[in-house]
């Protein structure tokens, strides 16, 4: 029995025999150290593959000049930004963990993104789509897609046990960030799932492949996610993902219920399901994401939020204070502290009131409260 090398992918024999060089095998160590997936393995000795093509040399030996004159390349070449950024995570891991150069880093530059609105379709062009699925198979795949909102490497790996049909959940093993989650199953799409399983009787995998030992293909949904789209007519760019957008916008359209966490409860009674119309959703998303030039509306000073009961507690006393001269002052600064009419404020001309008098060098015993260190965070 042979053992595959770490990182090197089972599929492609003929590499699998070629050998690898200590500074690959250091970067894949270092990666499987750190649990990364193997897409992500892959893609980031790709990276790294590209820029040692470009240099013509080996990798490690890359000099400032040939990652600012690469970086330019990928531009002029017609690079997008997130892949270009894709590879500056991949080279600045390669630098820091497999050279041992972290200083180069910081002649990788991020790029900037376009933020762009997502494209979403209407309720009535998503039920087209999914009356002109071609067969049951892809009219159950754009259900979950759409009905779930699931990612399509999601609803490409599902499996029959995933299926919860008596708690109405979809159980989504290892998404995106490996993390696993249950996505809500509607009655219709439970329907819609069964007319699938009595038709194909699935074991393993939910959709398999062309080989029911693999799942589907996520490119062979995009593919025909598109193919319908242009065949019913919808002149918008869809893909598997507008699916999802589209899930999101249209539950928000008809009122999202949202589960929140209240911390001053314990135990399973923290969490709560309160049901909030579109505006009020908006309202409290923009308090925690707020669009660049925007600024969160705080307190600072007297009202800052972590001594704002002591300070008013402390005004309140001040204020109420009964003002009586000390027995070293002399008469006429007593006379002064009783009835006397004192000059107003300068600033805002209101009728001023004399907390403690104390001679010079003495200490007064009502200090003021320190101001507290105050940081302003910019949330754009």
């Amino acid at each position: 029995m042979t053992e595959t090398p770490t990182g090197v992918s089972p599929t492609n024999p003929s590499r699998d025999a070629r050998p690898i060089s200590p500074l690959r095998r250091r970067m894949l160590d270092e990666m499987s150290i750190r649990q990364f997936s193997d897409k992500t393995q892959a893609d980031y000795i790709r990276h790294v593959v590209t820029l040692t093509r470009f240099i013509g040399r080996a990798p490690d030996t890359a000099t400032p000049d040939d990652l600012r004159a690469f970086q330019v390349h990928q531009r002029q070449a017609g690079v997008q930004p997130p892949s270009m950024n894709s590879s500056v995570s991949a080279l600045r891991f390669f630098f820091i963990f497999a050279c041992n150069r972290p200083e180069l880093g910081q002649y990788l530059r991020i790029v900037k993104q376009p933020q762009k609105l997502p494209v979403v379709l209407t309720q009535e062009e998503a039920a087209g789509l999914m009356v002109a699925a071609p067969g049951p198979k892809f009219r159950a795949i754009f259900g979950v897609a759409y009905g779930a909102g699931l990612r399509v490497s999601e609803v490409a790996h599902l499996k029959v046990a995933d299926i919860d049909s008596d708690r109405k959940l979809l159980r989504v093993e290892q998404g995106k960030g490996r993390k696993d989650r249950n996505a809500m199953l509607s009655p219709r799409l439970i329907e819609l799932l069964r007319e699938w399983w009595l038709i194909a009787w699935p074991t393993t995998w939910l959709f398999p492949g062309r080989d029911p030992i693999q799942p589907v293909s996520s490119r062979h949904i995009y593919r025909v996610v598109r193919e319908t789209a242009e065949a019913i007519g919808i002149e918008k760019r869809v893909g598997p993902h507008t699916l999802r957008h589209s899930f999101a916008t249209h539950l928000l359209e008809q009122g999202v219920d949202i589960r929140v966490k209240n911390y001053r409860a314990n135990g399973a009674s923290r969490y709560t399901t309160m049901t909030l119309d579109t505006p009020e959703f908006i309202r409290r998303f923009l308090l925690h994401v707020l669009p660049k030039g925007f600024h969160r509306i705080r307190h600072y000073g007297l009202l800052a939020t972590g001594q704002r009961a002591e300070n008013i507690e402390r005004a309140r006393e001040l204020l109420g204070a009964v003002t009586t001269a000390d027995a070293r002052v002399d008469a006429a600064a007593s006379d002064n502290t009783v009835g006397a009419d004192l000059p107003p404020c300068p600033c805002c001309g209101a009728r001023q009131r004399i907390i403690e008098i104390f001679l010079r060098g003495e200490t007064p015993k009502h200090r003021a409260t320190p101001r507290p260190l105050v940081f302003k965070v910019d949330t754009s």
